[in-house]
């Protein structure tokens, strides 16, 4: 086959294509960058597993975030009261515990109080709502309690527990002891350990003892008020004055005297809240 031969069969199989071929329909602009940025999407998109591993980076780090947050509210939750004057400092817990604190004394709590425990350094007294377990943290040892009025005194390396009411279990390193009312434990320096027995009823730190001549109710029940830690609403409607002395660990023992002093009465709206009327 000659060279005019050769190019006349290329030329005819050529036009056979050109018939056969269908043309694609027209796409406009638009389309055509649209399926151009799709290709180029489909050819960088990660497999599942790289995204998956970075979503779960995501959600981990959230979650580390979350938890510090947590953790630095709950740190900075906690209670500190530190009782640097002479006198003593009366307070209310979260559960409405009662709590006398020394002088010199230091008082720790978390805010929400769910574990219900303390920690101590120093002499405070502790009268104690029914509940669960209230626990009592000092550098020598620990009270645990159910419902119960006590002290604790945590000085000068030893451990002082005194129950005037209920019953305290009393740890000290590898000793426990369990007090009933009127009963207490001294442990000493060199594991000394001695029995103590109470006769009275509130120590002196849990009395309210003050003198008063002529002096307005509504001052006599704003110092019983700061001193037991409840509130007393004064509904007698006339000014009233108070002269005699209170001395009591018991708020309804200081009520009845000033009631029957000034023949007025009280009655309580609620544990922390008493009318006068």
């Amino acid at each position: 086959m000659n060279k005019e031969e050769t190019y006349q069969s290329i030329n005819h199989r050529i036009n056979q294509s050109v018939r056969q071929y269908r043309l694609p329909h027209p796409v406009g602009k638009d389309a055509a960058l649209n399926s151009l940025l799709e290709k180029i999407r489909d050819t960088h998109t990660p497999p599942k597993k790289s995204f998956h591993l970075y979503q779960w980076s995501k959600t981990a780090a959230a979650a580390a975030i979350v938890f510090l947050v947590m953790l630095g509210g709950w740190m900075l939750n906690k209670q500190n009261v530190n009782n640097k004057g002479n006198a003593i400092v009366s307070l209310r817990l979260p559960d409405q515990s009662r709590v006398i604190l020394s002088k010199e004394s230091t008082l720790k709590y978390h805010k929400y109080f769910q574990s219900r425990k303390v920690l101590l350094n120093g002499k405070a007294y502790f009268d104690v709502q029914k509940g669960t377990r209230f626990q009592v943290n000092t550098r020598n040892g620990r009270v645990d309690v159910l419902g119960t009025r006590f002290t604790i005194d945590d000085r000068n390396d030893q451990l002082v527990v005194v129950c005037f009411e209920g019953k305290v279990r009393a740890s000290f390193n590898q000793e426990e002891v369990i007090l009933g009312p009127g009963s207490g434990i001294h442990f000493g320096e060199n594991q000394v350990k001695e029995p103590l027995t109470i006769q009275e009823s509130y120590p002196e730190i849990a009395r309210f003892s003050e003198i008063y001549s002529n002096v307005q109710l509504d001052e006599v029940l704003d110092d019983l008020e700061s001193f037991f830690g409840v509130t007393i609403i004064n509904k007698v409607g006339k000014e009233r004055f108070f002269s005699g002395t209170l001395n009591s660990g018991s708020l309804d023992m200081a009520l009845d005297i000033v009631a029957a002093s000034l023949e007025i009465n009280y009655k309580k709206q609620d544990d922390n809240t008493i009318i006068i009327y």
